[in-house]
């Protein structure tokens, strides 16, 4: 069920349009979430970089990690992290 909401929400749209967010802009603090930038160093000498996005509700239920495919960038998923914080 999540992986369809997430084709229709938001892997659908993208196929068309594409990010609509340009990479490298935090949006964060505009749309209110509790979150912090994260990186992790990988056995090949790269970084993943990415995004703590804390749950705005008092209790939580498990951990979601969304990853973007070629083309796309972590912050187009702000939005959807916001909506996502809520439930």
């Amino acid at each position: 069920m999540v992986i369809g909401l997430l084709a229709i929400h938001y892997i659908a749209p993208r196929l068309i349009l594409g990010p609509h967010i340009n990479p490298g802009v935090n949006n964060s603090e505009k749309l209110g979430l509790r979150c912090e930038k994260i990186s992790v160093d990988i056995e090949d000498g790269q970084t993943l970089e990415g995004f703590w996005v804390d749950s705005m509700q008092d209790s939580t239920y498990g951990i979601m990690i969304l990853i973007h495919g070629i083309g796309g960038n972590k912050e187009s998923f702000l939005g959807l992290s916001k909506r996502l914080s809520k439930l």
